[in-house]
């Protein structure tokens, strides 16, 4: 989106002094547009905070900030030191390929009270504040209340099970180049399984203490549950503790 970057100093000078709105006219220019007339430079410029037209740029994101790190749990197959713990399921009718292509989805026949359930060591949940998993959702356009629910959990029990139908997906993707069935992403801080609700957030892994009767340090599986009262096939792929 055209925008630009504007201190206050500047935005107090140029607003209307009565809406505080400033009024714009721009016109379309190639990238490599010289104007015939440049804005002056600062005449003595603070060190260090003037870099040249032909510096770098650098972006990048702020872990330290949100004390945060990223861990695969599966994508495309189980990251090194987890494990398959899955119970009341069987075979899925058929198997499903991985979003980026590399390995396939962890597909399962889930049957009523079923889960895939993914294990770790203890200590994978430190530095994080949210959980990201794909879900396969097929041709539907919505999951409907009490059908599939997410927990986490360690050695003292579950934590607060979320309902994904209170969440809203924020991404989809084809199954496959020109596909109508689609996989779903669902984000799940990591508060919402401490019990303060599905739509909660944090932003500083510092901010969450563990849940359950679990320290964060105890936390150490996933799970992904079937509530209907009858079997479905369930394909989830790329689960992240972000």
């Amino acid at each position: 989106m055209p925008h630009f970057d504007l201190s206050i100093w500047g935005f107090e000078r140029l607003a209307n002094t009565k809406w505080g709105v400033i009024g714009l006219q721009y016109r379309r220019v190639p990238c490599d547009y010289v104007p015939t007339h440049e804005a002056p430079t600062v005449a003595n410029p603070t060190p260090g905070e003037q870099p040249t037209s032909t510096a770098k740029r650098t972006v990048r994101d702020w872990p330290e900030l949100a004390n945060t790190t990223v861990q695969s749990v599966y994508t495309g197959g189980l990251a090194a030191g987890w494990s398959d713990q899955s119970y009341n399921v069987k075979t899925a009718s058929a198997a499903m390929p991985a979003i980026n292509g590399n390995g396939s989805a962890m597909c399962t026949s889930t049957q009523s009270k079923g889960a895939i359930s993914l294990k770790s060591p203890g200590g994978t949940f430190q530095s994080h504040v949210a959980l990201e998993l794909w879900i396969y959702m097929g041709t539907e356009s919505a999951l409907a209340q009490g059908e599939t629910v997410v927990t986490v959990g360690g050695p003292q029990g579950d934590c607060s099970v979320v309902d994904l139908a209170d969440i809203t997906a924020s991404g989809f993707k084809p199954r496959c180049t020109g596909c109508s069935d689609y996989y779903w992403k669902f984000e799940v801080y990591l508060s919402a399984f401490a019990g303060y609700g599905p739509n909660s957030v944090i932003n500083n892994a510092n901010y969450f203490r563990g849940c359950g009767g679990n320290a964060v340090s105890q936390l150490n599986y996933v799970e992904v549950r079937n509530y209907r009262s009858t079997a479905v096939d369930m394909c989830v792929d790329h689960i992240m503790l972000v």
